[in-house]
């Protein structure tokens, strides 16, 4: 029965989802507060300037990197970036939500190689360790830590890791 719980959740959640987006639709449903609430999470206007703006430092970044591919423009710089609502305040930072786009402008080709190759060892020692282990208690940690690396990178592909010391010091 516990082998067979993994597979009930994975089944459950994304169709728990599609039903919860699905009676949004439905006006009688438009007053229950999950369901209401919810289309706000995804469509709501400061998701989609937060969206474009995110596009918008993603295009700069992608422009900038290939300006300088080889070794990037150096750690600590910053750069402006327009908005696309007509306002003449710059967005200004420097980071790109973006944790390869980031590498790739701080650091150019080598050090995203260099981070890459970092990552394929970790992740290599840490599922390895996880299948070797003659504990349990030491196969569940590499599980574990191997897990969090590629939590981490997937949210880096979205927001910037780097900018926050804590999340930082784990890769």
């Amino acid at each position: 029965l516990t082998s067979l719980l993994p597979v009930v959740a994975f089944l459950i959640i994304p169709m728990g989802t599609v039903l919860l987006l699905n009676a949004r639709s439905s006006p009688a449903t438009s007053s229950i507060p999950v369901v209401s609430d919810l289309g706000g999470r995804f469509t709501g206007t400061g998701k989609t300037e937060s969206a474009n703006i995110r596009l918008t430092v993603w295009a700069l970044g992608r422009h900038l990197a290939e300006e300088r591919p080889v070794l990037g423009w150096g750690l600590g710089q910053d750069f402006n970036v327009f908005q696309s609502n007509g306002s003449e305040d710059p967005f200004t930072g420097g980071d790109f939500h973006d944790i390869v786009i980031d590498l790739a402008v701080t650091t150019g080709l080598v050090g995203l190689g260099l981070f890459a190759v970092s990552v394929a060892a970790s992740l290599w020692s840490s599922f390895g360790t996880w299948r070797n282990a003659r504990s349990d208690a030491i196969a569940a940690i590499a599980l574990a830590a191997g897990i969090l690396l590629v939590q981490l990178l997937v949210k880096g592909a979205f927001e910037s890791v780097f900018q926050k010391f804590r999340l930082a010091l784990i890769l």
